[in-house]
């Protein structure tokens, strides 16, 4: 599965978007959730990332305990 291994960077109108939406999407009590970008990663908090695969395709992943 290509999205989980290889990075490459997405076009900067698509990163711009995407922190907007999950920055909005995940919203509690007025204060935005932290995300940091990194290529055609999106990592939410602390165990929450959405990578943007090469078919345009989205594939979410969360950290399980003991990861």
């Amino acid at each position: 599965m290509d999205a989980v291994d290889a990075a490459f960077s997405p076009p900067k109108e698509l990163v711009a978007r995407v922190i907007d939406a999950l920055r909005e999407s995940g919203e509690a009590d007025g204060v935005p959730p932290r995300v940091k970008n990194w290529r055609n990663r999106w990592t939410i908090g602390r165990d929450v990332q959405v990578r943007y695969g090469r078919d345009d395709r989205w594939y979410p992943f969360r950290k399980r305990s003991g990861d």
